[in-house]
């Protein structure tokens, strides 16, 4: 089990948290910076889906061109200025690299909610043992 969860530095790395350091400093996970983290990423994909909602029909017919591409893709780097995760593997030109951006980053912040999860239930139970161990040798 430690063998995994000590892997939780390299999927921060993965993740791109700009906090990675005190994310998981004293080999303790910051669940609530990574709440925070999950929470800003859910933010920008609800805001870059309702700016492609409500993004102008002409600008959708004219995208191709280029002047009308710079100006979309100008606007929806605007949207991530505040990420608390590296976003450089996003195309603003392209629409279809927001989704695997998204997706990845919530299945890795999923993946380190699990590990540690099950860090935490692993050492309870071994904490439980071990006091049950001990009052049997009491008695």
């Amino acid at each position: 089990m430690w063998q995994q969860y000590k892997t939780i530095p390299v999927l921060l790395q993965k993740l791109g948290a700009t906090t990675t350091s005190s994310l998981f400093s004293g080999q303790k996970l910051d669940e609530k910076t990574l709440d925070q983290i999950e929470t800003n990423i859910k933010d920008i994909e609800r805001k870059l889906s309702d700016y492609l909602d409500q993004e102008s029909f002409w600008i959708k017919l004219f995208s191709f061109l280029r002047f009308v591409k710079e100006k979309r893709a100008i606007r929806l780097k605007q949207l991530f200025r505040d990420c608390l995760v590296n976003y450089d593997t996003v195309n603003f030109y392209k629409i279809s690299s927001f989704h695997h951006f998204f997706d990845e980053k919530l299945q890795v912040i999923q993946q380190i909610k699990k590990l540690s999860q099950a860090w935490k239930n692993w050492k309870q139970n071994k904490q439980h043992y071990i006091q049950s161990t001990h009052r049997r040798r009491r008695i």
